[in-house]
């Protein structure tokens, strides 16, 4: 078996994500930006946490009134069917 490799990436670096991610040298940045810098990091986290907590809880009630509205039409169909005469053929009651 024979396989035609044209270009092969080589992977540097953890992830792509760490071109994203700004580098400091500690050595040239004093303890109290640090701090801060490290504060900053937490508040963003948390930022997303709580946001993901909105989506999944919009998602939840958008998901939830589709449901209800989907039943609600079901049991309007089979409500209104009742007294229909297809469902009195032989053997269905």
């Amino acid at each position: 078996m024979h396989l035609k490799i044209k270009q092969v990436e080589s992977r540097q670096g953890k992830d792509h994500r760490d071109k994203d991610r700004n580098k400091v040298d500690r050595n040239k940045v004093s303890r109290a930006q640090n701090k801060q810098r490290k504060r900053e990091a937490k508040l963003q986290i948390e930022l997303k946490e709580t946001q993901a907590v909105e989506n999944q809880k919009d998602r939840l009630y958008f998901n939830s009134q589709a449901i209800e509205a989907v039943f609600g039409i079901f049991f309007r169909i089979l409500k209104s069917i009742r007294c229909s005469k297809v469902l009195f053929w032989e053997g269905f009651f």
